[in-house]
Protein backbone atom coordinates (compact mmCIF):
# COMPACT_ATOMS: atom_id res chain seq x y z
CA UNK A 1 0.00 0.00 0.00
CA UNK A 2 1.46 3.73 -0.61
CA UNK A 3 0.50 5.66 1.93
CA UNK A 4 0.82 9.01 0.62
CA UNK A 5 -2.13 7.83 -1.67
CA UNK A 6 -4.25 7.30 1.25
CA UNK A 7 -4.08 10.78 2.28
CA UNK A 8 -4.56 11.99 -1.11
CA UNK A 9 -7.73 9.98 -0.85
CA UNK A 10 -8.67 11.19 2.08
CA UNK A 11 -7.82 14.95 0.55
CA UNK A 12 -9.54 14.59 -2.85
CA UNK A 13 -12.75 13.15 -1.08
CA UNK A 14 -12.95 15.57 1.84
CA UNK A 15 -12.15 18.73 -0.77
CA UNK A 16 -15.24 17.50 -2.94
CA UNK A 17 -17.43 17.61 0.15
CA UNK A 18 -16.56 20.80 1.50
CA UNK A 19 -17.03 22.43 -2.17
CA UNK A 20 -20.53 20.68 -2.37
CA UNK A 21 -21.38 21.73 1.24
CA UNK A 22 -20.46 25.76 0.43
CA UNK A 23 -22.70 25.33 -2.40
CA UNK A 24 -25.69 23.69 -0.54
CA UNK A 25 -25.09 26.29 2.67
CA UNK A 26 -26.22 29.15 0.05
CA UNK A 27 -28.64 27.38 -1.31
CA UNK A 28 -30.48 26.77 2.01
CA UNK A 29 -30.21 30.23 3.10
CA UNK A 30 -26.35 29.92 4.96
CA UNK A 31 -23.49 31.02 3.13
CA UNK A 32 -20.56 30.63 4.60
CA UNK A 33 -18.32 33.73 4.98
CA UNK A 34 -14.77 32.55 6.05
CA UNK A 35 -14.55 30.06 3.54
CA UNK A 36 -16.10 31.69 0.81
CA UNK A 37 -13.25 32.02 -0.82
CA UNK A 38 -13.17 28.32 -1.40
CA UNK A 39 -16.05 28.46 -3.82
CA UNK A 40 -16.09 26.41 -6.37
CA UNK A 41 -12.00 25.06 -5.95
CA UNK A 42 -13.18 22.28 -4.03
CA UNK A 43 -14.27 20.41 -7.18
CA UNK A 44 -10.13 19.74 -7.98
CA UNK A 45 -10.80 16.38 -5.42
CA UNK A 46 -12.39 15.04 -8.50
CA UNK A 47 -8.81 15.45 -10.84
CA UNK A 48 -6.92 14.07 -8.02
CA UNK A 49 -8.87 10.96 -7.55
CA UNK A 50 -8.92 10.81 -11.82
CA UNK A 51 -5.26 10.60 -11.66
CA UNK A 52 -5.02 8.31 -8.76
CA UNK A 53 -7.21 5.91 -10.26
CA UNK A 54 -5.23 6.09 -13.42
CA UNK A 55 -2.35 5.19 -11.38
CA UNK A 56 -4.10 2.25 -9.73
CA UNK A 57 -4.94 0.59 -12.66
CA UNK A 58 -1.76 0.44 -14.32
CA UNK A 59 0.37 -0.27 -11.21
CA UNK A 60 -1.80 -2.98 -9.63
CA UNK A 61 -1.17 -4.50 -13.05
CA UNK A 62 2.13 -4.12 -13.35
CA UNK A 63 2.52 -5.97 -9.60
CA UNK A 64 0.11 -8.87 -10.27
CA UNK A 65 -1.17 -9.41 -13.82
CA UNK A 66 -5.17 -10.16 -14.19
CA UNK A 67 -6.88 -10.92 -17.15
CA UNK A 68 -9.64 -9.06 -18.49
CA UNK A 69 -12.43 -10.69 -16.70
CA UNK A 70 -10.53 -10.63 -13.14
CA UNK A 71 -10.23 -7.14 -13.97
CA UNK A 72 -13.61 -6.51 -14.71
CA UNK A 73 -14.78 -7.99 -11.62
CA UNK A 74 -12.72 -6.37 -9.34
CA UNK A 75 -13.56 -3.09 -10.48
CA UNK A 76 -17.46 -4.08 -10.48
CA UNK A 77 -17.00 -5.44 -6.78
CA UNK A 78 -15.84 -2.14 -6.09
CA UNK A 79 -17.85 0.06 -7.39
CA UNK A 80 -21.24 -1.31 -7.51
CA UNK A 81 -22.93 -1.86 -3.96
CA UNK A 82 -22.18 1.02 -2.23
CA UNK A 83 -23.19 3.27 -5.38
CA UNK A 84 -26.07 1.31 -6.59
CA UNK A 85 -27.10 0.90 -2.38
CA UNK A 86 -27.34 4.96 -2.18
CA UNK A 87 -28.82 4.87 -5.47
CA UNK A 88 -31.76 2.77 -4.51
CA UNK A 89 -31.93 4.52 -1.13
CA UNK A 90 -32.61 8.12 -3.19
CA UNK A 91 -35.03 6.44 -5.39
CA UNK A 92 -37.28 4.86 -2.56
CA UNK A 93 -36.87 7.78 -0.57
CA UNK A 94 -38.29 9.86 -3.95
CA UNK A 95 -41.12 7.38 -4.38
CA UNK A 96 -41.98 7.99 -0.52
CA UNK A 97 -42.09 11.30 0.20
CA UNK A 98 -41.27 13.42 -3.51
CA UNK A 99 -42.12 16.56 -1.95
CA UNK A 100 -38.79 16.23 0.15
CA UNK A 101 -36.81 16.46 -2.85
CA UNK A 102 -36.23 20.39 -4.08
CA UNK A 103 -35.02 19.82 -7.88
CA UNK A 104 -34.63 15.58 -8.52
CA UNK A 105 -37.09 14.24 -10.71
CA UNK A 106 -36.94 10.23 -10.82
CA UNK A 107 -38.13 8.47 -13.59
CA UNK A 108 -37.59 4.84 -15.03
CA UNK A 109 -35.37 5.95 -18.07
CA UNK A 110 -33.23 8.07 -15.46
CA UNK A 111 -32.85 5.10 -12.73
CA UNK A 112 -31.84 2.47 -15.60
CA UNK A 113 -29.57 4.90 -16.73
CA UNK A 114 -27.84 5.75 -13.42
CA UNK A 115 -27.30 1.97 -12.49
CA UNK A 116 -25.79 1.25 -16.00
CA UNK A 117 -23.71 4.61 -15.66
CA UNK A 118 -24.69 5.89 -19.03
CA UNK A 119 -27.23 9.12 -17.51
CA UNK A 120 -24.85 11.00 -19.45
CA UNK A 121 -24.31 9.33 -22.73
CA UNK A 122 -28.30 8.35 -23.02
CA UNK A 123 -30.62 10.73 -21.26
CA UNK A 124 -28.06 13.90 -21.13
CA UNK A 125 -28.90 14.12 -17.36
CA UNK A 126 -26.82 13.62 -14.45
CA UNK A 127 -27.53 10.52 -12.54
CA UNK A 128 -29.57 10.18 -9.38
CA UNK A 129 -26.96 10.11 -7.16
CA UNK A 130 -25.42 13.58 -8.62
CA UNK A 131 -21.60 12.96 -7.87
CA UNK A 132 -22.15 9.22 -9.95
CA UNK A 133 -21.14 11.65 -13.25
CA UNK A 134 -17.55 11.04 -11.86
CA UNK A 135 -18.08 7.13 -12.14
CA UNK A 136 -19.63 7.11 -15.27
CA UNK A 137 -16.04 8.72 -16.72
CA UNK A 138 -14.42 5.90 -14.46
CA UNK A 139 -16.59 3.33 -15.75
CA UNK A 140 -15.61 4.55 -19.14
CA UNK A 141 -11.65 4.27 -18.45
CA UNK A 142 -11.95 0.75 -16.49
CA UNK A 143 -13.92 -0.41 -20.00
CA UNK A 144 -11.30 0.83 -21.88
CA UNK A 145 -8.47 -0.03 -19.68
CA UNK A 146 -10.01 -3.50 -19.11
CA UNK A 147 -10.49 -4.35 -23.25
CA UNK A 148 -6.36 -3.04 -23.62
CA UNK A 149 -5.38 -5.77 -21.35
CA UNK A 150 -5.96 -8.08 -24.35
CA UNK A 151 -3.04 -7.26 -26.04
CA UNK A 152 0.16 -9.24 -25.49
CA UNK A 153 2.65 -6.28 -24.82
CA UNK A 154 2.83 -2.96 -22.09
CA UNK A 155 3.35 -0.90 -25.48
CA UNK A 156 0.36 -2.23 -27.09
CA UNK A 157 -1.67 -1.98 -24.00
CA UNK A 158 -0.41 1.56 -23.82
CA UNK A 159 -1.19 3.01 -27.69
CA UNK A 160 -4.34 1.23 -27.17
CA UNK A 161 -5.81 3.34 -23.97
CA UNK A 162 -4.78 6.83 -25.10
CA UNK A 163 -6.06 5.69 -28.73
CA UNK A 164 -8.91 5.37 -27.38
CA UNK A 165 -9.08 7.80 -24.79
CA UNK A 166 -8.39 10.39 -27.88
CA UNK A 167 -11.48 8.88 -29.51
CA UNK A 168 -13.65 9.63 -26.52
CA UNK A 169 -12.07 13.48 -25.70
CA UNK A 170 -12.68 13.91 -29.31
CA UNK A 171 -16.38 12.39 -29.45
CA UNK A 172 -17.43 14.48 -25.83
CA UNK A 173 -15.05 17.24 -26.40
CA UNK A 174 -13.84 17.01 -23.02
CA UNK A 175 -9.79 16.61 -22.17
CA UNK A 176 -10.51 15.21 -18.40
CA UNK A 177 -10.19 11.15 -19.41
CA UNK A 178 -6.49 12.17 -20.48
CA UNK A 179 -5.93 12.66 -16.10
CA UNK A 180 -6.73 8.40 -16.13
CA UNK A 181 -3.66 8.18 -18.79
CA UNK A 182 -1.81 10.67 -16.76
CA UNK A 183 -1.64 8.23 -13.67
CA UNK A 184 -0.57 5.65 -15.80
CA UNK A 185 2.38 7.86 -16.80
CA UNK A 186 2.98 7.73 -12.88
CA UNK A 187 2.87 4.06 -12.65
CA UNK A 188 4.99 4.09 -15.19
CA UNK A 189 7.54 6.10 -14.02
CA UNK A 190 6.81 4.34 -10.80
CA UNK A 191 7.79 1.06 -11.95
CA UNK A 192 10.58 1.57 -14.33
CA UNK A 193 12.32 4.41 -13.20
CA UNK A 194 12.02 5.85 -10.12
CA UNK A 195 12.24 9.03 -8.97
CA UNK A 196 14.90 10.74 -6.53
CA UNK A 197 13.34 11.70 -2.91
CA UNK A 198 14.39 15.46 -3.65
CA UNK A 199 12.64 15.30 -6.61
CA UNK A 200 10.00 13.85 -5.87
CA UNK A 201 9.37 16.66 -2.96
CA UNK A 202 9.91 19.09 -5.84
CA UNK A 203 7.19 17.61 -7.73
CA UNK A 204 5.03 17.64 -4.86
CA UNK A 205 5.49 21.22 -3.34
CA UNK A 206 5.18 22.40 -7.13
CA UNK A 207 1.98 20.38 -7.68
CA UNK A 208 0.52 21.86 -4.40
CA UNK A 209 1.66 25.46 -4.56
CA UNK A 210 -0.24 25.45 -8.47
CA UNK A 211 -3.49 24.09 -7.05
CA UNK A 212 -3.57 26.17 -4.36
CA UNK A 213 -2.56 29.35 -6.45
CA UNK A 214 -5.88 28.79 -8.03
CA UNK A 215 -8.12 29.11 -4.96
CA UNK A 216 -7.67 32.75 -6.48
CA UNK A 217 -10.89 33.31 -8.34
CA UNK A 218 -9.05 35.37 -11.05
CA UNK A 219 -6.99 32.19 -11.88
CA UNK A 220 -10.01 29.73 -12.42
CA UNK A 221 -11.68 32.74 -14.43
CA UNK A 222 -9.14 32.18 -16.93
CA UNK A 223 -10.02 30.87 -20.09
CA UNK A 224 -8.15 27.31 -19.73
CA UNK A 225 -9.63 24.10 -19.08
CA UNK A 226 -9.54 22.48 -15.57
CA UNK A 227 -7.44 19.78 -17.21
CA UNK A 228 -4.71 22.78 -17.25
CA UNK A 229 -5.09 24.23 -14.14
CA UNK A 230 -6.07 21.17 -12.28
CA UNK A 231 -5.48 18.39 -13.54
CA UNK A 232 -1.81 19.13 -14.30
CA UNK A 233 -1.17 19.90 -10.47
CA UNK A 234 -2.43 16.85 -9.35
CA UNK A 235 -0.47 14.59 -11.65
CA UNK A 236 2.75 16.19 -10.53
CA UNK A 237 0.84 15.79 -6.73
CA UNK A 238 0.41 12.17 -7.09
CA UNK A 239 3.89 11.64 -8.99
CA UNK A 240 5.68 13.26 -6.09
CA UNK A 241 3.39 11.59 -3.52
CA UNK A 242 4.59 7.91 -4.85
CA UNK A 243 8.10 8.37 -5.28
CA UNK A 244 8.39 10.80 -1.73
CA UNK A 245 9.00 9.28 1.55
CA UNK A 246 5.65 7.57 2.69
CA UNK A 247 3.83 9.06 5.79
CA UNK A 248 1.89 7.10 7.76
CA UNK A 249 -0.76 7.51 10.23
CA UNK A 250 -4.14 4.66 11.20
CA UNK A 251 -6.50 8.02 11.24
CA UNK A 252 -5.52 9.07 7.25
CA UNK A 253 -4.97 5.49 5.72
CA UNK A 254 -8.28 4.64 7.35
CA UNK A 255 -10.19 7.91 6.08
CA UNK A 256 -8.22 7.34 2.38
CA UNK A 257 -9.97 3.46 2.62
CA UNK A 258 -13.23 5.22 3.61
CA UNK A 259 -12.76 8.31 0.92
CA UNK A 260 -15.53 6.13 -1.37
CA UNK A 261 -17.58 5.89 0.76
CA UNK A 262 -17.04 9.84 2.06
CA UNK A 263 -17.49 10.44 -1.35
CA UNK A 264 -21.34 9.11 -2.14
CA UNK A 265 -22.41 10.00 1.30
CA UNK A 266 -22.46 13.00 0.40
CA UNK A 267 -25.86 12.88 -1.29
CA UNK A 268 -28.08 12.79 1.74
CA UNK A 269 -25.90 13.77 4.64
CA UNK A 270 -26.12 17.65 3.07
CA UNK A 271 -29.27 17.93 2.15
CA UNK A 272 -30.56 16.55 5.30
CA UNK A 273 -28.20 18.41 7.56
CA UNK A 274 -29.23 21.68 5.90
CA UNK A 275 -32.63 20.87 6.02
CA UNK A 276 -32.54 20.94 10.02
CA UNK A 277 -30.46 23.07 10.47
CA UNK A 278 -33.45 25.50 8.58
CA UNK A 279 -36.23 24.16 10.87
CA UNK A 280 -34.49 24.86 14.13
CA UNK A 281 -33.96 28.29 15.68
CA UNK A 282 -30.07 28.00 17.00
CA UNK A 283 -28.13 30.49 15.92
CA UNK A 284 -24.66 29.04 14.91
CA UNK A 285 -22.53 31.00 12.73
CA UNK A 286 -22.50 29.63 8.98
CA UNK A 287 -18.85 28.57 8.73
CA UNK A 288 -18.97 26.43 11.95
CA UNK A 289 -22.27 25.23 10.72
CA UNK A 290 -20.38 24.19 7.57
CA UNK A 291 -17.45 22.36 9.61
CA UNK A 292 -20.21 20.95 11.45
CA UNK A 293 -21.85 19.59 8.55
CA UNK A 294 -18.31 17.75 7.06
CA UNK A 295 -17.96 16.49 10.71
CA UNK A 296 -21.18 14.62 10.11
CA UNK A 297 -20.87 13.64 6.11
CA UNK A 298 -17.22 12.62 7.16
CA UNK A 299 -18.27 10.43 10.32
CA UNK A 300 -21.19 9.02 8.02
CA UNK A 301 -18.57 8.01 5.10
CA UNK A 302 -16.38 5.97 7.30
CA UNK A 303 -19.94 4.04 9.59
CA UNK A 304 -20.89 3.06 5.56
CA UNK A 305 -17.42 1.97 5.06
CA UNK A 306 -17.67 0.07 8.19
CA UNK A 307 -20.63 -1.50 8.40
CA UNK A 308 -21.40 -1.94 4.62
CA UNK A 309 -19.03 -0.96 1.80
CA UNK A 310 -15.84 -3.40 3.24
CA UNK A 311 -18.02 -5.86 4.45
CA UNK A 312 -19.30 -6.28 1.04
CA UNK A 313 -16.51 -6.33 -0.47
CA UNK A 314 -14.68 -8.30 1.26
CA UNK A 315 -17.41 -10.55 0.48
CA UNK A 316 -17.89 -10.29 -2.62
CA UNK A 317 -14.52 -10.55 -3.33
CA UNK A 318 -13.91 -13.60 -1.45
CA UNK A 319 -17.30 -15.31 -2.84
CA UNK A 320 -15.76 -14.36 -6.32
CA UNK A 321 -12.19 -14.44 -6.06
CA UNK A 322 -11.23 -10.83 -6.83
CA UNK A 323 -9.10 -8.58 -4.89
CA UNK A 324 -10.82 -5.27 -4.45
CA UNK A 325 -7.51 -2.98 -5.12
Amino acid sequence: MIENLQVLRAFAAINVVFFHIIGTAESYGQPTHLFSVLEGWGANGVDVFFVISGFMMLHIQMKRKRSVVAFYKSRLIRVLPAYWLLTTVVILAFLVAPNAFRELIVTAERAFASYLFVSSLFTGETPIVLVGWTLEWEMLFYTVFGAALLFDTWKKIYFFVFLLLGLVSFASSQLIVFEFFAGMLVAYVFNNKRLGTNFAVLCLLVGAALLLLTINQNVRQLDLDRELIWGVPSFLIVLGAVHAKQVYHPVLRYLGDASYSIYLVQILTLPIFYKLVSVTSFDINNDILSLMCLMVSVLAGVVMFALFEKPTTDFLSRKFSAYPK
